[in-house]
């Protein structure tokens, strides 16, 4: 498992950019962790047009994903056992 800085990019007051650190290979599966930190942070996830980005190394381009994206795709069918596996079922309601 690879380490990844999930930014969050949502309208907030300040113009902070939180950030939290998930173990996982592969982009949309760190995001959907990162999401479930900032969920359980209190950070308001459902602002429209919110993305998050994933940061691997600092000289890399950091690839970007709506948030939207990601909830659907942890919505879709192939993804149940990992929802399950990280007590993800919150963000799929």
């Amino acid at each position: 498992m690879a380490e990844a800085k999930i930014h969050l990019w949502v309208d907030l007051p300040g113009g902070l950019i939180p950030t939290t650190t998930v173990q996982h290979d592969d982009n949309w599966h760190a995001a959907a962790l990162g999401l479930s930190d900032f969920s359980q942070l209190g950070y308001d996830i459902s602002k429209p047009g919110g993305y998050v980005d994933v940061e691997r190394n600092p000289v890399e381009p950091k690839p970007r994903l709506m948030i939207a994206d990601v909830l659907h795709w942890l919505a879709q069918p192939e993804q149940t056992s990992f929802v399950k596996a990280e007590h993800l079922e919150l963000l799929v309601q």
